[in-house]
């Protein structure tokens, strides 16, 4: 679990488990499916167990995976012609999440830095209190479909001033409008739910209607 860019805690999501063979005897396929509330671990499409990884518990963030070879008993011995072989390392990516400075996020206008307050899973915010403020949300999407717009509303700074904003989403159908109150709870608020081509043709902008504006993260969900 990783927190504030370092590793906070690890813990097995089944300590006891046990395939019932030898995984040496041949390839197999390994697989995990990361959601914003858990993890599921796979063994040739089988699932193996689950366990809860929540926002709130630590950072989720951009995926990476290092294969490396897990020693089973000390002292590991690294003799021998027993080399490991990895083939085929996918991503399968089903939803979008774009956060702020992230690749897909371009901001627009002046005045724009840190903001005061976190964002999901403590990620970074941005904010900027000029009028020509906007920041927009690009996903590359992979496979064309339906998907529900979500944006991060971000908890409300007295020292900012945040105010009413505006969602412009570009979808397949054309431009929708959403306001987002001042007084909207922090959390996700729902945009719709949209056609999207595959590409890049797709976008959310975020805009102040009035007051500043703070501008943290948007997810493109397939339906």
């Amino acid at each position: 679990m990783w927190k504030n860019r370092q590793s906070i805690s690890s813990e097995p999501c089944d300590a006891g488990f046990s395939p019932g063979f030898s995984t040496a005897s041949g390839m197999h396929t390994y697989a995990v499916e990361w959601t914003e509330t858990s993890l599921t671990y796979y063994l040739d499409r089988k699932k193996i167990c689950q366990q809860a990884y929540l926002p709130t518990q630590g950072t989720h963030d951009r995926v990476n995976i290092w294969l490396t070879t897990i020693g089973a008993k000390q002292p590991i011995d690294a003799s021998g012609t027993s080399p490991a072989i990895y083939s085929r390392v996918r991503y399968y990516v089903r939803d979008y999440y774009i956060g702020a400075s992230e690749p897909g996020y371009a901001e627009y206008g002046k005045d724009w830095h840190d903001g005061p307050e976190p964002g999901f899973s403590s990620s970074l915010t941005r904010a900027s209190c000029s009028g020509d403020a906007s920041a927009m949300y690009v996903p590359s999407i992979v496979e064309s479909g339906t998907y529900n717009v979500q944006a991060w509303h971000v908890k409300n700074n007295p020292g900012l001033r945040n105010g009413a904003s505006e969602a412009h989403i570009l979808s397949k159908a054309g431009l929708s409008t959403k306001e987002i109150p001042a007084n909207t709870a922090m959390g996700w608020v729902d945009l719709g739910t949209y056609d999207f081509d595959r590409g890049t043709t797709g976008s959310v902008t975020l805009a102040p209607k009035d007051g500043c504006l703070e501008a943290n993260m948007v997810k493109f969900l397939r339906r």
